[in-house]
């Protein structure tokens, strides 16, 4: 697959977000860790408030970095870009550390939710990959405010057996994307669940692919043929989730999904 900057949207990078500590209500985590644009002190605190994806860090391992570090840390959870969007650019969201997809975080950058990064403070920050960072300087122009945390690709999960017995057939297609953007496929496996992203910039990108065209496309032609293509099979499809498909698919409700490398 084409490893394109929309594309590859699981290209984490560390932000810190505006606002403070002073945040309140459970939240959820990021790609890439930014830090606030607009806090009202820079002195240090006692706590430390994380907004991450599900999933990304063991909560073990934020208890020993609290007891080696003395702080107490509010670690809350996201499972869409949208969510932490809507979440930062309020301007007050109480997180000392985000992680969006590189996808999304040009346009938070621009509209003043995160603080420049002190590299001083940040004594590997010299080993960081070049390629990713000159990737993410096409977001970040200087690679001010986001430090690369981890990346990866969407992909297709599928159980083949399940799969198998809804096409009725031992024969897969040769592109496995047909199993959730071909009608022909997407109707047979309706029987046995097919899961999408319910993230507009982790989806459309996919479809765009699928089509040949630019991942990263604004064309308006280009998103209308997106959208055409899903609505074709939207019918078909069972949920719509970036996260719970996980469990669904162990537990045999789901046969085919789309969903995160990492996962």
């Amino acid at each position: 697959m084409k490893k394109t900057l929309l594309f590859s949207a699981l290209a984490s990078l560390f932000l810190a977000a505006c606002g403070g500590s002073g945040g309140s209500g459970t939240q959820q985590a990021g790609d890439t860790p930014a830090s606030g644009a607009q806090q009202t002190s820079a002195e240090g605190t006692a706590n430390l408030n994380i907004y991450n994806w599900s999933d990304y860090v063991d909560p073990a391992t934020v208890t020993e970095f609290e007891k080696a570090n003395g702080v107490k840390v509010r670690y809350d959870y996201y499972d869409s870009n949208e969510t932490l969007e809507a979440k930062v650019l309020t301007g007050r969201s109480g997180y000392d550390l985000v992680a969006p997809s590189i996808a999304n975080v040009g346009r938070q950058i621009k509209a003043g939710a995160y603080q420049e990064i002190d590299k001083n403070l940040i004594p590997n920050y010299a080993n960081l990959d070049p390629d990713l960072m000159a990737m993410m300087d096409k977001v970040d122009p200087g690679n001010k405010y986001a430090v690369p945390y981890f990346w990866g690709i969407n992909t297709l999960a599928i159980n083949k057996d399940q799969v198998k017995k809804a096409l009725g057939t031992d024969q897969l297609p040769a592109n496995e994307w047909d199993l959730v953007f071909n009608p022909e496929y997407t109707a047979k496996l309706k029987s046995c669940g097919i899961s999408f992203f319910d993230s507009p910039t982790e989806q459309i990108p996919l479809a765009l692919n699928y089509l040949g065209k630019d991942p990263n496309s604004e064309s308006a032609d280009d998103l209308k043929a997106a959208i055409e293509l899903m609505k074709k099979v939207r019918p078909d499809v069972k949920r719509f989730s970036s996260s719970g498909y996980i469990d669904d698919m162990a537990a045999g409700n789901l046969c085919v999904s789309v969903g995160y490398g990492g996962d």
